[in-house]
């Protein structure tokens, strides 16, 4: 930006002689601001102004606000619709049915997409609720099992969720537990469903969940433990069954016997 440079600032008058500065070799300078910025931003604004202007003339022509527009437009619709209703009892009563049968068609074609996509919507709100009432019921009892057998839920709640789900029975939900593979788990002679207690037990036996229970042999480090402690006089049948065969058939010739 080009400097304005006067060896003295007599015949100005005071609001411009305070525009210049004195510089060190004693003339008096005026430094005019940068004004590329304020350029550029007036231009756009021309831009912009160029191209809404015949949007803002063809308002003007109509006389009507945006909102008016649009309420106009609405009542076209609705027109639109009566005219066709208007037709089709015009083609009823000339007996050209096969043309109101189209127009029936269609009026239920419309009525189907908008049902479609407001029951698309209700089923998706649906589905979050239930998957947020699954993991409530499930969470909640896990948490509860796991304190009542003194474990420690920060460590047993991610393997105890992978063994259970949600069922949904009559309007009921009931939480179903789970074998290793996934297949509902049993307790008893009589197959009844399985617990979180016997879901417990059988991680209280186990020699690394047994760990995050309080007063286990399997609490690390201590007095060394079998596998599972299949040398126990007597276990649940879901402990029982979260032996490996070999921990079972030792189990079984040390005299074990199972409990429900």
């Amino acid at each position: 930006m080009t400097k304005i440079r006067l060896k003295s600032l007599d015949g100005l008058d005071a609001e411009s002689a305070a525009l210049f500065k004195k510089a060190d070799d004693g003339m008096f300078e005026y430094e005019p601001e940068d004004v590329t910025g304020l350029k550029s931003a007036l231009e756009k604004e021309r831009t912009n102004s160029k191209k809404y202007e015949p949007l803002a003339k063809a308002w003007e022509k109509l006389g009507k606000t945006p909102e008016e527009i649009s309420a106009l437009l609405e009542r076209e619709k609705d027109l639109e619709k009566k005219k066709e209703e208007l037709e089709l009892q015009d083609a009823l009563k000339k007996g050209e049915y096969q043309k109101v049968l189209d127009g029936e068609a269609k009026k239920r074609e419309q009525m189907a997409a908008a049902h479609k996509a407001d029951l698309e919507a209700a089923n998706g709100t649906a589905m979050r609720y239930k998957s947020a009432l699954e993991k409530y019921l499930i969470e909640a009892q896990a948490t509860a099992a796991i304190t009542e057998a003194k474990g420690v839920p920060q460590l047993l709640m991610p393997h105890v969720l992978g063994r259970v789900k949600v069922l949904e029975q009559d309007g009921k939900f009931t939480v179903q537990i789970l074998d290793p593979v996934g297949n509902p788990l049993v307790a008893g002679a009589g197959g009844e469903p399985a617990t979180f207690k016997h879901l417990l037990d059988g991680f209280k036996a186990d020699p690394i969940f047994g760990r995050a229970f309080e007063g286990t042999n399997a609490s690390g480090g201590g007095a060394p433990h079998t596998k599972s402690n299949p040398g126990a006089k007597t276990m649940t049948r879901a402990s029982f069954d979260q032996l490996t065969p070999t921990d079972r058939s030792a189990f079984m010739k040390d005299g074990g016997s199972l409990t429900d």
